[in-house]
């Protein structure tokens, strides 16, 4: 449960609250988080390791080029479904909700559409932004700003250019405060994850000689590490609200009866 006065209202957090509540609820409901993404992580690992093995095999053909494009298009909405669904979750939380696996997935597959328009949008306003070296920093800029849109899209029922404009508008004064936060929290977690894959990639592949556990160990560490991400992005969306508006859960509830 995010901190709150007397009234209902959330309070702003600190850096310490905000890693402090991101290590409680990953704990807390460890089990839920998991059963949230093991199923599209499952799916990618194996999907992933298929292609390369066709590709190694036969090298590049009009079969394992249309493999590719539909394995491309799996990840995109499962990855979109899954930070759907992670938001969700991570906003009963908030409410004081018991996290429900089948009622994340459930909100997140009626919103997929407003969130693949969404994402679509964002990609090709990034991909303009990206062309010449000189948008780089502009393409940053954005990237920033755009942080929310997952919980926007989720929990404000918005889409489209309403909720770019609505992420940048919870990010106002705050973009260097976040582009900090979000780079040393992405930091940590490239670090775990990178330390844990090398560590059981080495185990899998030169100790105990096998593909399959390699393939397993990097399985277990997407699903353990990719909820972090999506909590610490959840929680600051809701401190930037509290920060600009008197946000009560009545507030977020009647977005997400």
């Amino acid at each position: 449960m995010i901190a709150r006065d007397g009234s209902g209202t959330l309070q702003p957090m600190g850096l310490g609250d905000l890693f402090a509540r991101t290590v409680e609820i990953y704990r807390t409901y460890f089990g839920n988080l998991v059963a949230i993404v093991a199923p599209v992580q499952l799916a990618l690992v194996i999907l992933n390791a298929v292609i390369s093995r066709q590709m190694q095999g036969t090298g590049i053909t009009v079969f394992t080029a249309l493999s590719g494009l539909l394995t491309l298009i799996f990840t995109i909405l499962a990855t979109l479904l899954q930070t759907g669904a992670l938001t969700v979750a991570i906003a009963d939380d908030a409410m004081d909700r018991p996290i429900s696996v089948s009622r994340a997935y459930t909100t997140a597959a009626d919103r997929i559409g407003a969130l693949l328009g969404t994402a679509l949008l964002a990609a090709l306003l990034y991909l303009v932004m990206g062309i010449t070296i000189i948008l780089i920093p502009l393409a940053i800029y954005f990237g920033v700003r755009w942080v929310f849109l997952p919980q926007v899209v989720m929990l404000e029922n918005m889409s489209g250019m309403t909720a770019l404009g609505r992420s940048g508008s919870i990010t106002r004064g705050r973009w260097w405060s976040l582009f900090g936060v979000l780079l040393l929290t992405f930091i940590i977690i490239g670090v775990i994850g990178a330390l844990l894959g090398g560590i059981l990639s080495f185990i899998g592949l030169v100790l105990l000689r096998s593909a399959f556990l390699s393939l397993l160990f990097t399985f277990l560490v997407q699903t353990a590490i990719t909820p972090l991400g999506s909590i610490v992005i959840t929680l600051l969306y809701f401190d930037g609200r509290a920060r600009q508006e008197e946000l009560t859960m009545g507030a977020i509830t009647a977005l997400i009866p």
